[in-house]
């Protein structure tokens, strides 16, 4: 099978695979606002508890239980009626889904459907969720700017005619409206989700950071395919070369390459996107692949530890600050405590991987590691379970 010829222009050489990248430029300041997302969630939530103990919140007068009732169905339909509209709205929109959630939380099992990944999680809040990537020639900003405000005035209309009839009923208003003024205040925080194209100019660079996160129809069906674990499929799909890869074109092919062994492929090309990325998901997810890249090869002995030791612990460092939940819902945790000796927490964090893993992939991964630990630690049985599930999950 031919692979896609990389440009010569910023390709790693073969000596520069082992570097240990310093963070991005600006971490202090996406630190800064990731962070602040959190801190606006806890303020926003003290506030609506003390306006509803003071009487002060539309519908807080309503019996306690009876009111804590409306308040989650109206907190749940505000979070959740912006992914339904951007749902049905994305065919024009630019839009497409990669794989389908079930409920929030820990991984409770899978299904393929129509070649996407269906998840189902252990928590039934949300009855289903999507995740959907840019499709298209080009990036219609204009489209998605429409169909980003829908998707918020929907539930703002909602919890605006819950308000109006008052009652019970304005208990839910009022939570719907919260959580759509929080939602406005990530999507002013942030750069990549899809509402910050109402709050941030084409001019300031989101063009060009949306066009970076564009799928054309190879590299749609081939992340699909990965999200639901069908690794040839996703090979196939990539099969026709390319001259010059963009940028989902690198993460795929990179990933592709960790799941096929080929671990330098996978990190000189995880090093390329690193390097020319200006989205920082994406370049967190370029790190993510790097150290997956290193970790795998020092176990196949492809390198030893004190070759590729320092730049998988600088590597991990860095996603710890930068991407905790991306680290988290991965191998890697469980890979380094491990390598410092400390066996029963891998366990446990690959534990902890497996459930949070997104999808099926990333799953199959962690279970692969969680085998190897429980088999180190006397527990064949689970270990066998643990990879009769990885192989399951995998095609």
């Amino acid at each position: 099978m031919s692979m896609p010829q990389m440009p010569a222009a910023g390709v790693p050489a073969p000596s520069d695979v082992l570097t240990v990248l310093s963070p991005p430029a600006d971490l202090a300041r996406r630190r800064a606002r990731s962070n602040a997302i959190p801190l606006v969630l806890a303020a926003g939530l003290l506030a609506y508890v003390a306006l509803a103990a003071a009487d002060l919140m539309p519908g807080s007068r309503v019996d306690g239980r009876l009111w804590g009732v409306l308040s989650l169905a109206g907190l749940l339909a505000g979070s959740w009626l912006p992914h339904l509209v951007l749902r049905v709205l994305a065919g024009p929109a630019g839009l497409a889904p990669i794989r389908v959630s079930v409920g929030v939380g820990h991984w409770g099992g899978s299904r393929v459907r129509r070649g996407q990944l269906v998840a189902f999680r252990q928590v039934p809040l949300f009855p289903v969720t999507w995740q959907l990537a840019l499709t298209g020639p080009e990036v219609g900003l204009t489209r998605l700017r429409a169909a980003s405000a829908v998707a918020l005035l929907v539930p703002a209309g909602g919890a605006a005619a819950l308000l109006a009839a008052g009652g019970p009923a304005a208990a839910a208003g009022s939570s719907c409206a919260a959580v759509v003024l929080f939602q406005v205040a990530v999507g002013m925080l942030t750069r990549h989700a899809i509402v910050a194209v109402l709050f941030h100019s084409a001019s300031g660079g989101l063009r060009e950071r949306f066009a970076e996160l564009r799928h054309g129809p190879a590299e749609l069906a081939a992340a699909r395919a990965l999200a639901a674990g069908r690794v040839t499929a996703a090979r196939e799909a990539l099969a026709e070369p390319c001259e010059a890869p963009d940028p989902t074109r690198l993460m795929l092919e990179a990933t592709l390459d960790l799941a096929e062994g080929h671990v330098e492929p996978a990190a000189r090309q995880a090093l390329l996107l690193y390097r020319q990325s200006l989205v920082g998901p994406r370049q967190a997810a370029a790190m993510r692949i790097y150290a997956q890249a290193l970790a795998q090869g020092i176990a196949a002995g492809r390198w030893t530890e004190e070759e590729a030791g320092p730049a998988l612990d600088a590597a991990v460092s860095t996603l710890r600050a930068y991407a905790p939940p991306m680290l988290k819902a991965s191998e890697l945790p469980a890979v380094q405590a491990r390598r410092q000796g400390r066996t029963h927490a891998a366990v446990a964090l690959a534990r902890r991987g497996a459930a949070l893993a997104p999808e099926a992939f990333t799953r199959a991964r962690v279970l692969v590691v969680l085998a190897e630990l429980l088999d180190s630690v006397g527990n064949a049985d689970e270990a066998r379970d643990a990879l009769r599930q990885s192989q399951h999950l995998i095609a």
